[in-house]
């Protein structure tokens, strides 16, 4: 009657496996307009606060709400994406946090001596589990940069031009979601990840964006039929 319960960047596919993914923090919808107690409702902001005030003692997450907000949207409630960016606070303000995270990913860096060396920034965890792919499995990931918003199981094979157990694979190794409506998505900070390294691979981008266009002016031709 033994139970385990560990974690781990990918599923062990053993039979007693229950394979549970495991999301970012409850943050809130673009669409809402929260005030400072509603916004405390949601772990994300809740972690963030407690990250701020340990290095700027005067946080007020009242009076910077819609910035905590739009940044944890942003990160969509990865906790060490939040606890990176409040480090920040020491020099910046949770509006400019925000402007420099739009810019790209690298102001996600630890400024703690005694950060983990895995740990000291959101590239350094991204790079170990890019290292842990395969050839394939990297080329794939990076395909699927140039879906915003995510894509069903067609246009996924069809645009990075592969077969289904290697987005499955993806799935497993937490890289990818797959929604219970059959559609794949990329965590944003992964997406930008990705393509970034799509960027890096020559010739590869063009015929990618290439297969991108050819499918969907295919679909579209399909809705007008």
């Amino acid at each position: 009657h033994v139970r385990v319960l560990t974690t781990s960047r990918e599923a062990l596919r053993l039979r007693g496996e229950c394979f549970y993914p495991i999301e970012g923090l409850a943050f809130p919808g673009r669409a809402e307009t929260l005030d400072a107690e509603a916004l405390a409702r949601y772990d994300a902001a809740q972690l963030f606060a407690q990250c701020a005030r340990r290095v700027r003692r005067d946080f007020d997450l009242g009076r910077e709400g819609d910035a905590v907000a739009h940044l944890c949207q942003l990160v969509e409630g990865m906790p060490l994406a939040l606890e990176l960016a409040a480090a920040w606070l020491r020099a910046l303000s949770v509006r400019q946090v925000v402007a420099a995270l739009e810019r790209g990913q690298d102001i996600l860096t630890a400024r703690d001596r005694d950060a983990p060396e895995r740990h000291r920034s959101l590239r350094a965890v991204l790079e170990q589990s890019w290292r842990l792919l395969s050839v394939e499995e990297q080329r794939v990931l990076a395909r699927l940069s140039v879906f915003w918003g995510g894509c069903d199981t067609q246009a996924a094979e069809a645009v990075t031009a592969t077969a289904l157990d290697v987005l499955a694979s993806l799935v497993e190794k937490s890289l990818l979601r797959a929604s219970p409506e059959g559609r794949f998505q990329l965590h944003e900070l992964v997406r930008q990840f990705a393509a970034e390294k799509l960027t890096g691979a020559t010739g590869d981008a063009a015929r990618t964006h290439e297969r991108h266009c050819i499918y969907y002016t295919g679909f579209l031709a399909r809705q007008t039929e």
